[in-house]
Formats: C-alpha cells, structure tokens, sequence
C-alpha cells in the first residue's frame, strides 16, 4: 500500500503542475486546481492519520471512473460511429453516477464521518480535515456530472461534436 500511495501522491503532484501549466486557459481552471489540491491533501493526511485503507478505496474508486471518462473521451474524438460515442457517454456517465454520486457520500464520506468522529479524540482535527476535503471533492464531483451532462445535451441535441472539449 505504501507504494501505491507514493505513486497516487505523485501524480497528485504532477497533476497540479500539469493543470498550473496547461489548465490555465480552461473555464474550469479553478474547480480543477482545488481538484488537484484536495486530491493531494487527502491522500497525505490520510496516510499519516493511518486510514489507508479508506484513502486506497477513494482512490480507486476515481481511478475507475477516470478510466470510463477516458474512455468516453477516446470515443467521442476518435470514434466515427455515433452509436459507440453514445454508449460509450451512457456509460460514462452510468459510472459518474453510481461510484461518485452514490457510493462515494453513501459509503465513502458516511465512514470517514462515522469512524472519525468520536472513537480517537487525539485524531479528530486531523478526520475533521479529512471530511471537509471529502466534502469538497464529493461537491466537486457534482459539479463536473452536471457539466457532463450539459455536454452530452449540447452534443446529441445541437450536434456540438466538440462539446466534451469544452467540459470533460
């Protein structure tokens, strides 16, 4: 697990160098560096507060998302078939919903709460922090299905081929 940790925390790293970098342009700029920021901050404060567990189940829970909206991103660039453009957006955004709408406050946020609030009092300032970062992301995430949605609107209802640029 310390491995896995070491690599997430890096490319927590580089990814807020990317999006200083590269991301400065974006309409999403702001949402994306307090993405990156809280990203980072979660995943140092949980592997000094010994909850790697939790940590490790975040992250792969966004690393399977990311996957699909990669995924979907591919398609939608590449793919001269609508039709594998659409089912790759449904499950896309099949998946958005279920791991980061519904799993990550449901089971992800309620244990941080639950198991951080009451059982170490020495520990929780460093799970209060924990919650308001996971907060944060949850909120973020959406935001960003709301954004995927008006994208996908705006490609199948006005045939904007570039919306997911504009938003994913």
């Amino acid at each position: 697990m310390n491995e896995f940790y070491i690599f997430k925390f890096s490319e927590c790293i580089f990814d807020i160098c990317h999006t200083l970098l590269y991301r400065w342009h974006r309409k999403d700029f702001t949402e994306f560096l307090l993405h990156d920021i809280v990203t980072t901050g979660l995943i140092s404060f949980s592997y000094t507060s010994a909850t790697t567990q939790l940590g490790g189940i975040v992250m792969l829970t966004h690393d399977y998302s990311d996957v699909m909206v990669s995924f979907c991103k591919f398609n939608l660039q590449i793919s001269a078939s609508p039709v594998l453009a659409l089912v790759s957006y449904l499950n896309m955004v099949a998946h958005w919903v279920y791991l980061r709408i519904l799993f990550f406050p449901i089971r992800l946020i309620a244990a941080v709460y639950h198991e951080g609030f009451g059982c170490h009092p020495q520990l929780e300032p460093i799970m209060m922090l924990l919650f308001v970062f996971i907060s944060i992301l949850y909120f973020l995430h959406c935001f960003w299905f709301i954004m995927i949605v008006r994208a996908g609107v705006r490609r199948w209802k006005n045939g904007d081929k570039n919306a997911h640029e504009k938003v994913i």
